[in-house]
């Protein structure tokens, strides 16, 4: 069970039967980056600080008789929707499962000089019936900063992206970025994009947060 921690004090009673509980901090990510707060876990519950939940876009009110959450979108939130994760864990759309298991710094693929990125991305079906990257409109990758400058993808380290996958299936590849803009300052998200296909509505794309230590 989620329960929400809005910051304020429980009573005296509540307090020590807390302190009876074997209580857990662990880091805790907003939209794939750090919060500056950690969540607590007690058990099978797990508490989110306030100023966490407003950052994920949540309107907290707290008056003297409740606590009161209103989800609202984020203000300036960009129009295009991600499903957002971070580096070595797994991030699922509609139909596929992601993992970028390892980065490594090496030379711009398309030139053999100046800067380049190994990204080592594990890639699962979720579907019930066979299927492909391509074949579900997969359109582009791409690595930004945190200026949003763009890190291009080698296509030809992309090996799998036609490969038709059986349901729960899965392959990894080690991508090669380069080609950076002007500026590229350190790598920061992988983006992961769809476009409308046979007919169908384009699968949400997915940001990759590879910097979450940040």
């Amino acid at each position: 069970m989620l329960r929400f921690l809005a910051g304020i004090s429980l009573g005296a009673g509540l307090a020590v039967g807390a302190i009876l509980l074997q209580s857990q901090e662990r880091p805790l990510f907003v939209n794939g980056s750090k919060a500056q707060l950690p969540a607590r876990v007690e058990g099978e519950e797990v508490y989110i600080p306030g100023s966490a939940l407003k950052a994920a876009g949540a309107g907290v009110t707290i008056t003297e008789e409740r606590v009161s959450l209103q989800f609202v979108p984020l203000k300036g939130m960009e129009e295009q929707q991600y499903i957002e994760g971070i580096l070595g864990e797994y991030v699922s759309n509609e139909e596929w499962r992601f993992k970028v298991v390892a980065i490594e710094e090496i030379a711009d693929p398309f030139t053999g000089r100046g800067k380049g990125l190994a990204v080592t991305l594990e890639v699962r079906n979720l579907k019930s019936t066979p299927a492909s990257l391509h074949g579900t409109g997969y359109s582009a990758m791409q690595v930004l900063d945190e200026q949003q400058n763009r890190m291009s993808l080698a296509d030809s380290s992309f090996t799998d992206r036609y490969s038709s996958l059986q349901p729960g299936g899965s392959f990894t590849n080690v991508l090669r970025f380069g080609a950076a803009a002007a500026g590229f300052g350190e790598p920061a998200k992988l983006i992961i994009q769809f476009r409308d296909w046979g007919g169908r509505k384009a699968l949400t794309p997915i940001r990759i947060n590879l910097r979450p230590e940040r």
